[in-house]
């Protein structure tokens, strides 16, 4: 490279520090501003999905029917780094949502969850939902630090936090292999989390 020719340096779209999980507030507002989407039942259904399991993006795409087991209403999840395998339960809410969902799809038990609008063999894109989550965000009035799906993800890992759940909670419900990680991202806490969670430690000491 010509010494005279300086490279584009890209920079964040957001502070490094800026909390990127979403909060169950913004979640209800992305759930309303894709209520008129043409794909409204399955986008809606996804953004449940990725927030209730802290999923990431690959692994809610790769849902195949077969995953969703409504008799005993749990979901099978295969996650994308360290091969973890486990099968949460699933809320009731959810579990009309998807029963509502599977009716309509009547899909076989190999055919991915979400499937692709031009082959329905393949599974929604990355950049399709990256570009539609994206728009959404923005609909529902998002902040930057928070339109990307990974922000589902983190929306459960600070939800728990904020519910008192150690690193070890966590990173089991989020797929980490250990709590390490989960420390490192959620390890942190508000002054009124930390204040409430005080409050209510002192409330059972009866001489203070």
């Amino acid at each position: 490279m010509s010494p005279r020719i300086k490279p584009v340096l890209r920079s964040r779209r957001w502070k490094k520090g800026d909390m990127q999980g979403i909060t169950t507030k913004e979640l209800e507002a992305m759930l309303k501003a894709s209520k008129n989407d043409s794909h409204a039942d399955r986008n809606r259904l996804m953004l449940k999905l990725g927030f209730e399991f802290g999923l990431r993006v690959s692994e809610l795409l790769e849902l195949r029917v077969r995953d969703i087991d409504l008799e005993n209403a749990q979901i099978h999840l295969e996650r994308s780094k360290h091969g973890k395998v486990h099968d949460p339960a699933i809320l009731n809410a959810l579990l009309r949502d998807l029963k509502s969902y599977l009716k309509k799809r009547n899909g076989k038990p190999n055919d991915y969850l979400f499937v692709s609008q031009w082959n329905s063999e393949k599974p929604i894109s990355r950049v399709y939902f990256f570009k539609w989550f994206q728009k959404t965000a923005q609909a529902a009035g998002l902040p930057i630090a928070k339109q990307h799906p990974h922000a589902l993800r983190h929306g459960l890992g600070f939800l728990l936090s904020a519910n008192g759940c150690n690193a070890q909670t966590i990173g089991q419900a989020l797929g980490h292999r250990d709590g390490r990680m989960a420390l490192m991202f959620y390890g942190s806490v508000t002054d009124e989390v930390a204040d409430d969670a005080r409050k209510d430690a002192l409330r059972h000491c009866s001489y203070l």
